[in-house]
């Protein structure tokens, strides 16, 4: 029986922890909308609705879920990514993608500070996270170690610049659906991604205990 170092079970453990939180985080968000009268999700941001709907903790539970998945993602993502250089820097993108969600959590409406930290919060995730996304995806679409890799890399790309593009067109008035349009977008490819990392990693694992044996 080949035994598994500690460095790889603590990969493993994240990236589970990872796939919970990112499967999570539209069931919370969903229950966060339900009973908001008064509120109108095409119209109000979800930052609205984590400080003024019902079930305001739920939408703030989804930003911390969030927040735990891309520190999962930012983790693993060394294993999709063979330049060391990139993927700790795409990392680090990714980090400060969950400390603008941490922000946001802790945004409630109220005075001009407060707001001023929700939009920070709001810059700092999609701006991190879109770039982290779109460089991750074009790095895995041109060096991925199969094809599926690259079709998904690819796919990653495109889903982030275009969920978070959908918030610069003007397509509808209503701001809330583009919000919601662009956090799709990101929850797409990060779900993508998590799924390059895993099977990166599991082949990766297997060709290292098949080293192993005798």
């Amino acid at each position: 029986m080949v035994k598994r170092s500690s460095a790889a079970l603590a990969d493993d453990l994240t990236l589970a922890v990872a796939w919970l939180a990112l499967i999570a985080s539209p069931v919370t968000l969903f229950v966060g909308h339900l009973g908001a009268v008064g509120l109108d999700w095409r119209k109000n941001q979800v930052s609205t609705y984590a400080a003024k709907a019902p079930n305001d903790d739920w939408v703030t539970a989804t930003m911390l879920l969030a927040a735990v998945a891309l520190v999962g993602i930012a983790v693993n993502l060394h294993r999709a990514l063979a330049a060391d250089l990139i993927s700790r820097a795409l990392s680090t993108l990714l980090g400060a993608g969950a400390a603008g969600l941490v922000l946001l959590a802790c945004f409630e409406v109220g005075g001009g500070y407060r707001q001023g930290k929700h939009d920070a919060g709001l810059v700092l995730f999609l701006i991190a996270t879109t770039a982290a996304f779109a460089v991750a995806g074009g790095a895995i679409a041109v060096t991925g170690p199969g094809w599926r890799q690259r079709v998904a890399g690819t796919f990653v790309a495109g889903c982030a610049l275009g969920g978070t593009g959908s918030l610069e067109v003007n397509w509808t008035p209503l701001w809330g659906l583009h919000q919601r349009t662009a956090f799709l977008g990101l929850w797409v490819a990060a779900l993508f991604l998590l799924g390059i990392v895993s099977s990166v990693g599991r082949r990766n694992s297997k060709g290292a205990r098949d080293e192993q044996r005798p």
